[in-house]
């Protein structure tokens, strides 16, 4: 906690902020970082989840020395850049940990969605459909949701046990049931 609050006091909160500019998911990393300076924990992970549902797992993974780091205006003062992953991945696993519930399911609509794929990309399209009150069920051929963050990413980054958790995490809204051992074309078809 204290060495999270001393990097993120040395943030210049730029305008136009260039690290917003270099993420991929479009973090408002300003913003999550001055809610740390605050001790607002929680609205910083909502600020990173608003963004990126998987922004715990990208925290470990991203190559943000080429991306939101690398593009910190520190570096133009030939200083350390803020450590933007190790902020993001400071309160992303506080709400893990904590079972922050940061957003609220709407009232179900009656509409179903199915996916293909417990990926990144499928949790995340599940888990906005599920905040808009749609029941969603994934389809899933491996045993396990995460797709390239639980079966491409080395352990040392992502451990199998952050990547089970992180998809509990995402599930958790409700609405959200994935079905394992479920391959499109061999024991699903449209």
């Amino acid at each position: 906690e204290g060495a999270a609050l001393v990097e993120a006091n040395r943030c210049l909160f730029c305008y136009d902020a260039p690290c917003i500019k270099a993420c991929p998911t479009s973090i408002n990393v300003p913003k999550f970082i001055k809610q740390i300076t605050t001790d607002n924990i929680k609205g910083s992970a909502h600020t990173i989840f608003d963004s990126n549902i998987f922004g715990g797992g990208c925290s470990r993974v991203c190559p943000v020395e080429k991306l939101c780091e690398g593009a910190c205006v520190y570096n133009l003062l030939e200083e350390e850049p803020i450590p933007i992953a190790r902020l993001q991945r400071y309160s992303t696993e506080m709400a893990m940990e904590k079972k922050w519930q940061l957003f609220t399911r709407k009232k179900s609509t009656g509409k179903t969605v199915a996916i293909i794929g417990a990926s990144p990309a499928g949790l995340s399209c599940a888990h906005v459909l599920s905040r808009e009150g749609i029941d969603v069920t994934i389809f899933e051929k491996e045993k396990k949701g995460g797709g390239l963050m639980t079966y491409g990413i080395a352990a040392y980054k992502v451990t199998p046990e952050f990547c089970e958790n992180e998809v509990d995490y995402i599930t958790s809204i409700g609405g959200i049931k994935i079905k394992y051992g479920k391959q499109l074309g061999k024991d699903i078809h449209l």
